[in-house]
């Protein structure tokens, strides 16, 4: 059967959870019903795609643990620290390692459930990606062209964790690409799966969804999180409630907590205040805390609290000095982005409410393109892809005065913070964007500057290093990828020459290695396009094929791994075969020699 390469047509859905579970929370099994509503612009209609984001509390907690590694555990922590001043850094830490083990750790990736589609999403064959069950009884999580609406049941969804959902369809016949790229892994469905997205409803914000039953701890005039400040929940009686988990949080850099409550009752907060701040019955409030922050909770307020249904309490603290300031930080894994036909998608989360962000690029510190993150940080970006830089796009953020939302107050991201005694999350390297090359052609060079000669060049998704492509340069270094046979989502380059080096190209370094190529032949990286050209020689026979399993590792060790146990299973059966072949022959042997002795006698 010969490989039918199809297009790929995808637009966004919007999301809601459904009136039934409109308290902000899911379920202690963790299932929850999503409208959903957009359009499906695929020729013959669309399948549902689901994607989910990293858990920030997570990824927050591991950055402590990195900078507790730069100090003795026997150390005292600063005096004004909030959390419990005058513990150790050893104290702090292991409540720390405790937290992340409680902490439901999320892989970043998609699922629709086709094995097509899943082929070339990240980490799509990951258990923990949400499932999926459509209400209404459609085929294989299929949509008829045109509108949509309906409702799902998503199942594996956990509080902090953003998800987003998606329309994808085939679009027109294209033409062959230059080669096919081989995938690491196969199925025994044929087809090709190739992306060339449609020109419709691209630059639509796609909205994001989450479950986060907890609460901020704010500054009531500068209306910035506050870090390191303990929660603690109380009883009837106004004491510490006694439960199997802990009975107390403490903030992150974007001041969020979350106490698990076990027992149905009237529960109390109380919360221990650094020197600088009190909490009181009536804090000097700035009026636009309601853009940000709700349900204000109060000292000595009670509140009824039922088991898996947590109430929403935002806390501010009053300020006895100037206000509290911090740094913003930028949650590194949440930062994604996405070919969405004429445009690409930049997608993230920061700690601080309304941050403003821009994209400026690496080389000529251009500003390309600039939006303000939502209450709870998060942010959307939409470049055209007529003006898509050909170079890393630098993130760089600032605060929003709290005294006219509609300005913005500049601010260093690596700025330190007055009051945390820990820098959470400092940010080490530069958060960017690697430019989404979406048509690749040029030379690959090895370590030593020289072209890579008929050697292995791998497509890696940036999120799960899962391999959706393989092609060899030609005796030159020269390679050639169409539009149609590259991800849509983040990814790099890996060579394997045949001295077994292996180099990681991230697409900038590519666009940076072929410059003077590019301008002289007039090329746009950034801009789709199929080249029809016959393949570059013999050796470069790249063959697209659907790719099913999760590769999160090298191809030697999983692939060698598999041939082995495949091999040994093979043989061991023979084996059986043949033990059991030779019983038959030995059972048979015996009935005969009793019957012929029985006629002798």
């Amino acid at each position: 059967m010969g490989l039918v390469e199809q297009g790929w047509n995808i637009s966004c859905l919007s999301s809601s959870p459904t009136d039934a579970y409109n308290t902000n929370h899911v379920p202690e099994n963790n299932t929850v019903q999503i409208k959903l509503k957009g359009n499906c612009q695929g020729r013959d209609g669309c399948y549902l795609v689901v994607c989910q984001g990293e858990n920030e509390q997570w990824e927050e907690d591991n950055q402590r643990l990195e900078e507790c590694k730069n100090h003795s555990p026997f150390e005292r922590l600063p005096d004004y620290n909030s959390w419990e001043g005058g513990r150790t850094w050893g104290e702090w830490c292991s409540h720390i390692e405790e937290q992340m083990g409680n902490t439901f750790q999320s892989s970043q990736g998609c699922r629709s459930g086709v094995s097509e589609v899943d082929a070339v999403l990240p980490n799509s064959s990951d258990p923990n990606i949400p499932r999926f069950v459509l209400t209404n009884r459609f085929n294989n999580y299929h949509f008829a062209p045109g509108p949509i609406e309906t409702t799902i049941t998503l199942n594996n969804a956990y509080d902090h964790i953003p998800y987003q959902f998606y329309a994808f369809g085939r679009g027109g016949q294209n033409n062959l690409a230059t080669g096919q790229i081989e995938g690491e892994s196969r199925s025994q469905q044929q087809g090709q799966l190739t992306f060339n997205f449609g020109e419709e409803g691209n630059v639509s914000k796609c909205v994001t969804i989450t479950w986060d039953p907890y609460g901020r701890v704010f500054d009531s005039q500068s209306l910035e999180p506050i870090a390191n400040i303990k929660v603690n929940l109380l009883d009837k009686d106004k004491k510490p409630v006694s439960q199997i988990t802990k009975n107390y949080d403490i903030t992150g850099s974007n001041g969020v907590f979350n106490i698990q409550v076990e027992k149905e009752g009237f529960y109390y907060m109380s919360v221990n205040t650094p020197s600088t701040h009190e909490f009181v019955l009536n804090p000097k409030l700035n009026p636009n805390y309601k853009y940000i922050y709700s349900d204000l909770y109060y000292p000595n307020n009670s509140f009824f609290e039922k088991a898996g249904i947590p109430t929403h309490h935002d806390i501010p603290l009053n300020p006895l000095g100037p206000p509290y300031r911090s740094s913003i930080v930028i949650y590194e894994k949440s930062l994604n982005q996405m070919d969405m036909g004429n445009n690409v998608k930049f997608e993230g989360k920061v700690s601080h409410p309304l941050a403003r962000i821009c994209l400026i690029g690496e080389i000529s510190k251009k500003e390309y393109a600039c939006t303000q993150a939502d209450k709870i940080g998060q942010f959307q970006i939409f470049i055209n892809k007529s003006s898509y830089p050909q170079e890393a796009l630098i993130i760089k953020t600032a605060k929003v005065n709290p005294n006219n939302i509609n300005q913005f107050v500049s601010q260093s991201v690596n700025l330190e913070s007055l009051l945390t005694p820990i820098q959470i999350l400092a940010n080490k390297t530069t958060a960017r964007f690697e430019p989404l090359i979406r048509y690749i052609e040029g030379y690959v060079y090895n370590s030593k500057g020289l072209p890579a000669t008929n050697a292995d060049v791998f497509i890696r998704l940036k999120a799960d290093n899962k391999i959706v492509g393989r092609l060899k340069t030609d005796k030159n270094g020269f390679i050639k990828i169409n539009s149609s046979q590259l991800p849509l989502f983040d990814y790099y380059l890996e060579l394997r020459s045949d001295n077994n080096e292996i180099i990681k190209i991230n697409t900038s370094k590519f666009i940076s290695q072929n410059k003077d190529y590019l301008e002289k032949n007039n090329i746009n990286p950034m801009i789709n396009r199929q080249d029809d050209s016959k393949n570059i020689n013999e050796n470069n026979q790249n063959i697209y094929k659907n790719i099913t399993e999760n590769n999160k590792n090298t191809l030697d060790s999983k692939n060698l791994n598999n041939n082995k146990t495949f091999n040994f299973e093979i043989k061991a059966f023979l084996l059986l075969f043949v033990i059991i072949i030779l019983i038959i022959i030995a059972f048979l042997i015996f009935i005969y020699i009793k019957k012929k002795s029985l006629l002798t006698n």
